[in-house]
């Protein structure tokens, strides 16, 4: 379990390596909501998946460290499936599932070409505007890095937060999404920060990662 929540950085040379990590920050956001709220069929699914596996085999990883962060996961999403498949159909079932599976590996494709000090810095710039406010944009940031982590649960949210608007009125504006989203992300965030400060970690302990 300690590789998929510190994630495992592999050294490489791929376009993927050398893309800056606010880019990737950026382009992993992006790729959640395009897919959370876009795939509304399975078979849509297929092109983020491919889309996804490409990359994989861009950044020549051993299929063995890709497995050790993806079977962690396998659990969780056997569970969702199930209930899915209880509570609607089996093709939502495969449609949700699908949904956190492509997450999931384009969080994998991050983790795998991004140190975690690179992503710290990623989220620092990110972040910076909110330094004027006070805002604790270090600890926000650390959070935040553990927390690409841990999409499954930012997909989850995503996905209980669509299901519950449109189990209201059949559809959601992108505000009425998105507030419900980010807010509940955030918490998850701080909270990740808090456990670590809990257990005596700060920001300055993310230097080891760099070597």
């Amino acid at each position: 379990m300690k590789n998929y929540v510190l994630g495992t950085y592999h050294p490489g040379n791929s376009f993927l390596h050398r893309t800056p990590a606010v880019l990737k920050i950026l382009v992993l956001i992006a790729w959640i909501l395009a897919v959370s709220l876009g795939c509304r069929q399975v078979l849509w699914l297929s092109i983020p998946g491919a889309i996804a596996i490409i990359l994989l085999f861009i950044t020549r990883v051993p299929v063995r460290i890709v497995w050790e962060q993806v079977w962690p996961t396998l659990p969780l999403l056997v569970l969702i499936g199930l209930y899915q498949w209880w509570a609607v159909s089996w093709q939502e079932a495969l449609r949700i599932t699908g949904i956190i599976l492509c997450c999931i590996l384009a969080a994998i494709v991050i983790s795998l070409t991004t140190r975690v000090t690179e992503m710290l810095d990623g989220y620092m710039v990110l972040l910076r505007p909110l330094a004027k406010l006070k805002v604790p944009t270090e600890r926000i940031a650390l959070a935040f890095a553990l927390t690409v982590q841990s999409v499954p649960v930012i997909s989850a949210i995503v996905t209980d937060v669509q299901e519950s608007l449109w189990s209201r009125d059949g559809g959601c504006s992108l505000r009425a999404f998105i507030t419900p989203v980010l807010s509940r992300v955030l918490r998850h965030a701080d909270g990740v920060g808090d456990a670590l400060l809990a257990r005596g970690m700060d920001d300055s302990d993310s230097h080891h990662d760099s070597k």
